[in-house]
């Protein structure tokens, strides 16, 4: 990705008061989050006989999904069902679910009101719903973009400056204070002294 920054600066006069590298870095930092939400969004079962099962909301099917792992703990610990079986075939160890847990944070769940379902105690039925909206999901996410997506979400700070941006309409320089405040919050003033000079 740096070269594509390289490029895509080389011809820009850059202030060196008002530049800092690492102001960049969130944009591409994120990208695999956004390719992660973007191809989990619309993964379909290619096998019509799962459309009845089909959720109505992507959104709320993703995040629908992060519940599995705790429901099938409590409502079949021995993995018996097929419907366990199913989802345990098309991700071992649950791996990629839990990542579905870390991008599609509880907050999100939580916020959006997103329970199992009650028709989830038939196993038939959720055995339906995995075919339909669990497992084109996870075989649609690639391991890598899964696992960069994740590690972003829980390691970084780098999703909260996407959202300030595209979606609080913050300026980049708002988001510099906020990421330096992040990073060093005592030399955060010494470092950002040039938004209150009067020359």
């Amino acid at each position: 990705m740096d070269y594509f920054w390289n490029w895509a600066l080389a011809d820009v006069p850059i202030d060196q008061d008002y530049y800092d590298e690492e102001d960049l870095k969130w944009v591409t930092a994120v990208l695999p989050v956004v390719a992660f939400r973007n191809i989990s969004l619309f993964a379909r079962a290619a096998d019509p006989k799962w459309s009845k099962f089909q959720e109505s909301s992507d959104v709320d099917a993703c995040c629908r999904m992060t519940r599995l792992i705790v429901y099938l703990d409590q409502n079949d610990p021995f993995g018996k069902s097929e419907a366990y079986k199913a989802l345990y075939q098309a991700d071992p160890g649950f791996k990629k679910l839990r990542e579905f847990g870390q991008v599609y944070i509880p907050e999100l769940v939580q916020e959006r009101g997103i329970y199992p379902l009650d028709e989830w105690q038939d196993l038939d039925y959720l055995l339906g719903w995995i075919q339909a909206n669990a497992i084109p999901r996870l075989h649609a996410v690639p391991d890598l973009i899964a696992e960069e997506a994740a590690d972003v979400m829980t390691n970084t700070q780098h999703m909260s400056y996407y959202i300030m941006f595209f979606q609080r309409d913050k300026t980049l320089g708002e988001i510099r204070v906020k990421r330096l405040l992040d990073q060093e919050p005592e030399s955060c003033i010494q470092r950002l002294g040039f938004f209150f000079r009067f020359d």
